[in-house]
């Protein structure tokens, strides 16, 4: 097979292809109020959104996170009750019509995001904060905990980032995610890493068949897998374990040429059904439930 180089103009028609359309919302939001002026309480989720998606999404929760948040309610300790917990939402643009565009957003969801946090710790110091972030909105938190102010917050309890465009690039592997990959083919700068100081609080949730989050170096393959994402919904409705069926036997996955492709990187449509065949939103917040204080 020939291996053709990953370029920038081709990794940012991946990088709009695969984030340019939102999920409609499977799930609902739970009668609990989405606001930051709700009086102070023993936990506090915090969720961003994803590119595409507009403050309706789940009452500005995005899709992925109500999902993840609903679910660590549902099992919050039972000394907890409605009135113990809050819910808000970073309201910010989540555009990605260019690169430009989306940096701007990530930057302006950060600012949101900081402004707010920094009120509401100030207001209300004791609560526990779980921050919860999807595809841009992973980045938003991702950016955020670079600075040494929340990276080593003590009531930041838990940083949920799912399908981060920011993922470190792994040089041996050949695969990152999309921000870093593309800004490493342009000649430009890589996010950071997120420092070691707040690793131990940050989750990072990413399927191999996502483009967003796992973009190979090499453009071929790269190409395949992008094809995976959009066909599938690997990078959406795939974490809850739901990618869209029957999507192997149509175009292009059912194309031979794209199988082989796939195949020699180890992806098939046995290992995808085997990944997608767990629920991560559902397990996630399970995660997050057990994590909370009482």
């Amino acid at each position: 097979m020939k291996i053709i180089r990953t370029t920038p103009i081709a990794l940012t028609c991946i990088f709009m292809l695969s984030l340019g359309a939102p999920p409609a919302s499977a799930l609902d939001a739970s009668a609990i109020p989405v606001s930051w002026e709700s009086p102070c309480q023993q936990v506090r989720f915090v969720a961003v959104r994803g590119s595409g998606e507009t403050n309706q999404t789940a009452r500005g929760l995005g899709a992925i996170p109500n999902a993840i948040i609903t679910e660590a309610v549902a099992n919050l300790p039972g000394s907890l009750g409605p009135e113990s917990v809050g819910w808000s939402a970073v309201d910010y643009p989540a555009v990605v019509q260019s690169a430009a565009d989306y940096n701007a957003s990530v930057n302006a969801g950060l600012a949101e995001l900081t402004k707010q946090l920094r009120s509401r710790n100030k207001q209300c110091p004791n609560e526990q904060v779980f921050l919860v972030g999807h595809s841009q909105g992973a980045h938003v938190i991702h950016r955020l905990l670079l600075q040494d102010e929340f990276a080593n917050a003590k009531w930041i309890r838990q940083a949920t980032l799912v399908a981060d465009p920011a993922r470190p690039v792994d040089s041996k592997k050949g695969v990152g995610g999309t921000f870093n990959t593309l800004a490493l083919t342009a000649g430009q700068t890589a996010e950071k890493n997120i420092p070691k100081s707040a690793r131990k609080k940050v989750k990072n949730i990413c399927s191999t068949y996502d483009i967003i989050c796992s973009t190979p170096l090499n453009a071929t393959l790269a190409f395949a897998l992008a094809g995976i994402t959009t066909a599938c919904d690997t990078h959406t409705n795939g974490y809850a374990g739901r990618p869209r069926a029957g999507c192997w036997s149509r175009p292009p996955l059912a194309t031979p040429a794209v199988r082989d492709i796939l195949a020699s990187a180890g992806l098939s449509e046995q290992s995808f059904n085997q990944e997608f065949s767990v629920n991560r939103v559902a397990n996630e917040g399970k995660r997050l439930a057990q994590l909370v204080k009482g």
